[in-house]
């Protein structure tokens, strides 16, 4: 069933209406807490001068005098039976320090755009507060109160001008356009993540509009849908339920940041082995690019070397490690390096003997390697790790057992 708009749920307004230079200065102070959540303001008398625009008896004193005076008075229905009402003041007191003026908000006007979770949020004051005028916050309770976000909804012009409170007003449809739907929807785009459009409906038979199509858009999931669809353009060959991958990109955009997704779809590029679809959820999940090489070195053996650097592919990693391995520190694995500097021919052409003794690092260092940019050595005196990583640090680890 169609949700009925009920302006009686929410209501807010102010004492006295707000001047030009007030809306100003309520904005300014709205977008501040918003933006540090910090519950008071510092303005030099300068951007203050630049900012309003007062006349000769109107100082900015005065004009602050004035401004203390205004307050919200709101309305709205807890649970549907719980009617709660009350007033409340935009600024609790300001001083003047060498030409600033520290404006301290009130405990409440703070608590509607803070960073706190609330009843003045869940009722949407936040997002209310910040349009100038009944007919734009109006518009924006009905999109709300309606559920039509990221949807449509078709409503006629006579049922539209009820809510926005201007029946006998705008006959010409041309008027109500140009005055009204064009400016609100330009202001709720702006101050919300939503994008607005719409379409005239008109009887067929002489064209008269009766109606709008309003179709809304969440501008933050439009962004994320755009980002994912690029993302997978990297990983389309790699991935086998295609839409599955970007609905769970999208999940991740929005709760941990394009960076971060980013980075795990480059780690796991480089390391699945095989499976790319799980092992792109696991790396998501539980952030392997940031996490799974460091989980593996949490063991009980005593740390002797670590390099964390970006190398320009496996083979300068390679030459990195052989010149590592000449380290007396090392004991026998001092060995192995010129002979792993040598090609795989020249390994085959060793006796049977030489490989059948360095056989297992070599698997291990240069065909996982080459593989999977990954690699694990141990033996009854060493424990190695090595990952590479691209453009990202790269790291080698030598463990020794004691």
């Amino acid at each position: 069933m169609e949700k009925i708009f009920d302006k009686n749920q929410i209501f807010l307004s102010f004492n006295k209406q707000l001047s030009k230079n007030e809306n100003i200065i309520f904005k300014l102070f709205a977008e501040h807490i918003i933006s540090n959540n910090i519950s008071y303001i510092e303005l030099s008398f300068k951007k203050l001068n630049t900012l309003l625009k007062l006349d000769q008896d109107n100082n900015i004193k005065n004009f602050f005098e004035n401004f203390m005076k205004k307050k919200i008075i709101y309305k709205y229905n807890k649970f549907n039976f719980v009617k709660i009402e009350g007033h409340l003041y935009i600024i609790s007191s300001y001083k003047i320090i060498d030409e600033r003026f520290v404006i301290s908000f009130s405990e409440d006007f703070f608590n509607i755009f803070n960073k706190d979770f609330n009843d003045f949020k869940t009722y949407k004051f936040n997002s209310l507060l910040q349009f100038d005028s009944v007919v734009k916050r109006n518009f924006f309770m009905m999109l709300i109160q309606k559920d039509i976000i990221n949807n449509f909804l078709d409503i006629s012009l006579e049922e539209l001008k009820n809510i926005l409170e201007i029946e006998n007003n705008y006959s010409r449809f041309y008027d109500f356009e140009k005055y009204i739907l064009i400016p609100v929807i330009k202001e709720i785009n702006y101050i919300q993540n939503i994008k607005i459009q719409y379409e005239k409906l008109k009887i067929r038979e002489n064209g008269k509009i009766i109606g709008l199509r309003l179709f809304t858009k969440d501008k933050l999931d439009i962004q994320i849908h755009e980002q994912a669809q690029i993302l997978m353009k990297e990983i389309e060959t790699n991935v086998q339920n295609y839409y599955e991958i970007q609905k769970f990109l999208k999940k991740y955009i929005q709760l941990k940041g394009i960076d971060y997704v980013k980075k795990n779809i480059y780690y796991s590029k480089l390391h699945s082995k095989n499976k790319f679809d799980l092992f792109l959820i696991e790396s998501m999940k539980y952030d392997y690019f940031s996490r799974r090489f460091k989980n593996k070195l949490k063991n009980d053996y005593k740390l002797i070397f670590f390099l964390d650097k970006v190398f320009k592919n496996t083979q300068h990693l390679r030459e990195t490690f052989f010149q590592i391995l000449k380290d007396s520190r090392f004991l026998h694995l001092s060995d192995i390096g010129p002979v792993l500097e040598e090609t795989l021919d020249f390994i085959n052409r060793k006796s049977d003997k030489l490989i059948k003794n360095f056989i297992p690092f070599y698997n291990e260092f240069i065909i996982n390697l080459e593989n999977t940019n990954e690699c694990k050595y141990e033996d009854n005196i060493f424990v190695i790790f090595i990952e590479f990583n691209g453009i990202y640090d790269s790291h080698i680890y030598i463990f020794q057992k004691v």
